[in-house]
């Protein structure tokens, strides 16, 4: 008897547990986090200040993600950059890829800041399924799905039109940010294939040059930020000439563990401590957002979502002539 009820209670211990922490994980979903960061380089020729928004993933603050707006219009950025996987896009099952949110998301945000845009790999599986954008429909998503697949495309293609797509471009803004380059790269899916048991596949500076479409002759001078949706290829982006990559594709790690950082990535990376934060690299800086949405594990512990707030500075006189960005 005293086995079944110790058995019992250890049953209804780890239910009870689960149920916490299911509500924990429900309640932080919803509480979106500010996180600041300030850059100094030679480069900068005035302050800049832009919002870097990742991993939507359909997610709403707010009826119509009123709320989410209103936090933005209350820092007013000089502009906005999405890095994409703001949809939802499932390999199979069509009916269960979303965009609508998203799209009214991207028009909301263009109607009142300049707003530049990279894709993710969820928006790239959307266009690799539907055929859309000059990708190839692939053999390995169900051809009976391709229909519904073109139309969710279209209308994501259709909310595109609000904002600037970065895909495989570098642009140079004239009047207050002609001190800034920005480009974006997107990668095909097999960048973003599962590695527990394989290595990354290999993207030289090279080949990331030349698929952001960066000028031969560099960006004259220009403060460049890179949006690259996977952390993976921080160290080829900064080689390739970026000062600052912005990325996200991890989700915090889902669950982040003090002092052994995220339990698991998409791409099923176990345990890693570089899913999120600052990470300085030789030549330049790594930002990796949280992101303020999941899909599939809807799970966040000690990992809210992240608005992040970028400034931009000039070199202070005193560190003139050391050559290097300065935190």
């Amino acid at each position: 008897m005293a086995k079944i009820f110790i058995g019992a209670l250890n049953i209804f211990s780890v239910l009870a547990l689960v149920i916490f922490l299911k509500k924990c994980s429900d309640g932080e979903r919803n509480q979106l986090r500010l996180e600041s960061y300030c850059f100094r380089s030679g480069k900068i020729k005035r302050a800049h200040r832009f919002l870097f928004l990742t991993d939507v993933h359909e997610k709403e603050f707010g009826e119509k993600n009123e709320e989410l707006l209103r936090r933005i219009r209350a820092l007013r950025p000089d502009f906005i950059l999405l890095g994409g996987d703001l949809v939802v896009c499932h390999k199979r099952r069509s009916e269960r890829d979303r965009v609508r949110k998203s799209v009214r998301l991207l028009r909301a945000l263009g109607r009142e800041f300049p707003v530049y845009l990279a894709l993710g790999n969820h928006e790239e599986r959307l266009f690799e399924k539907a055929g859309w954008r000059g990708r190839y429909f692939r053999a390995e998503y169900p051809r009976k799905e391709h229909a519904k697949s073109r139309e969710k495309a279209a209308l994501f293609e259709r909310g595109l039109g609000a904002v600037r797509l970065l895909d495989k471009e570098t642009v140079l803004p004239e009047g207050g940010l002609s001190d800034l380059s920005l480009s974006g790269v997107s990668l095909p899916m097999e960048y973003y294939r599962p590695l527990p048991f394989r290595k990354k596949k290999p993207l030289s500076p090279a080949e990331l040059r030349r698929a952001a479409g960066f000028p031969e002759d560099g960006a004259k001078g220009r403060y460049h930020i890179f949006l690259l949706h996977t952390p993976l290829y921080d160290e080829e982006a900064v080689r390739s000439g970026a000062d600052l990559v912005l990325s996200g594709h991890l989700h915090g790690g889902t669950i982040r563990l003090p002092l052994i950082g995220g339990v698991m990535t998409p791409q099923y990376r176990l345990f890693v401590k570089k899913v999120s934060g600052l990470f300085p690299i030789r030549g330049g800086n790594l930002v990796i957002s949280r992101g303020i949405g999941t899909h599939t594990v809807n799970i966040r512990l000690n990992n809210p979502p992240e608005l992040s707030l970028i400034t931009l500075l000039p070199e202070r006189e005193e560190e003139r002539g050391n050559g290097e960005t300065a935190l």
